[in-house]
């Protein structure tokens, strides 16, 4: 038995600005600036068994990103370079008083973490007939500091990219992407103290710093035919990351602990989707079938141990919406999805999920409007057992005069 409340407000002050100035019809200059104050004041208040527990965090934080970029075109090719600062000023502290017996480690946090970086993106594009060829070259160099934390870094990254789009009419477009990346770990990872995140379930962050990569390819092609009111589009990415470090999880008792060691965390993604819609003018509306499938490896020390995790989902679905008369309108949308996630390669259920939902307009007169929505759930919550929501809607809506609306 527990009872847990959470006091989760947010403070945030920011300001953007962007001026672009164009000389002589080919050159162009724009100038941005963004500035982000963010401040997080937690509190958690748990009673567990008659046993109570507090914890608060502090977090406050400071963005800015200030930058400049000059672009020009000449005899089909488009050059341009951007560059630029960035700054991320970050405090946290936090304390867990009482902790109970059966949990290790730390319980307090003073943490600093402070990174400036200055970054350069050159980019090139070349039209030849109806070919677009274009070249990305961001490199950054950046300097973190932890306040004796960690170890203070300086690190430089580049991550380029090509991408070939082809469009031989104005009806369709294709486009083949390639990229590679060095990017640094999240910085608010890195606490060596435990965090209560709820009643059951804490976690420790990292004890050094990494640094990530990836490589990803991807096809795309979009499809319009706007006399005969048909449209397509699909898009296929695949993808490679490696960290080197994993999360872990260990039990204590009734509580989880989670938190990150030096291991090598190899990732696959695969996604695949496509969609094609028809206008339907005999109801003044349009319908649309689509499909997906998703699939992703990682890796998670659990009590010691490497397990591997494998997840997979495949999903299709349709809508379909008209007008057919003056006072009447609907919208109707399905959806059929199969999922599962195996550990260690071991056999696991597909389990589906499907829904549906349905809206209905009637305006029977100018001033009267009747609005009927349902939407149903099916959920497999495990093989064979499956739980069904049925939600219903109605409003009524009267319009006595331009300026009054009244509903129920």
């Amino acid at each position: 038995p527990n009872m847990q409340t959470v006091s989760q407000p947010d403070y945030y002050v920011g300001n953007r600005f962007k001026m672009i100035k164009r000389f002589n019809g080919k050159h162009l200059v724009t100038f941005e600036s963004r500035n982000e104050w963010e401040s997080l004041p937690q509190t958690l208040d748990i009673d567990i068994n008659d046993n109570p527990y507090s914890q608060h965090i502090g977090d406050h934080a400071f963005f800015t990103h200030e930058s400049a970029a000059y672009t020009f075109s000449i005899k089909g090719i488009t050059a341009s370079l951007e560059g630029g600062l960035k700054g991320y000023l970050r405090s946290m502290n936090s304390e867990l008083p009482d902790i109970p017996e059966e949990l290790p480690g730390i319980t307090e946090n003073v943490i600093h973490t402070n990174s400036f970086t200055v970054y350069a993106t050159p980019r090139l594009e070349y039209w030849y007939k109806r070919v677009n060829i274009s070249l990305n070259l961001p490199v950054s160099y950046a300097h973190y500091s932890f306040d004796k934390a960690i170890a203070n870094h300086n690190e430089a990254y580049f991550s380029p990219s090509l991408t070939f789009n082809w469009q031989p009419n104005n009806r369709f477009s294709s486009m083949l992407r390639g990229g590679i990346g060095r990017s640094p770990m999240n910085l608010n990872l890195i606490h060596p103290g435990l965090i209560m995140t709820n009643y059951r379930t804490l976690k420790s962050g990292v004890n050094d710093f990494y640094n990530s990569s990836s490589q990803n390819i991807s096809a795309s092609f979009q499809y319009k035919h706007t006399r005969y009111g048909l449209f397509a589009n699909g898009m296929v990415l695949h993808s490679w990351s490696r960290l080197p470090y994993t999360l872990a999880q260990q039990l204590y008792g009734n509580y989880a602990v989670y938190s990150y060691t030096e291991a090598d965390n190899n990732g696959k993604t695969l996604i695949a989707y496509g969609s094609i819609g028809k206008s339907l003018d005999f109801i003044h509306g349009s319908c649309n079938i689509n499909g997906s499938y998703n699939r992703s490896e990682s890796l998670l020390l659990s009590q010691g141990q490497s397990v591997k995790s494998v997840s997979g989902i495949w999903s299709v679905g349709g809508k379909i919406n008209g007008s057919p008369c003056r006072w009447f309108s609907f919208d109707y949308a399905i959806g059929y999805s199969d999922s599962r996630l195996t550990m260690n390669g071991a056999s696991a259920p597909w389990l589906s999920s499907m829904t549906n939902e349905l809206n209905l307009n009637f305006t029977p007169h100018d001033k009267w409007q009747w609005q009927i929505s349902g939407e149903h759930y099916r959920n497999e919550l495990t093989e064979g057992i499956y739980k069904n929501i049925v939600l219903f809607d109605t409003k009524l809506i009267f319009k006595p005069t331009k300026h009054i609306e009244l509903s129920a």
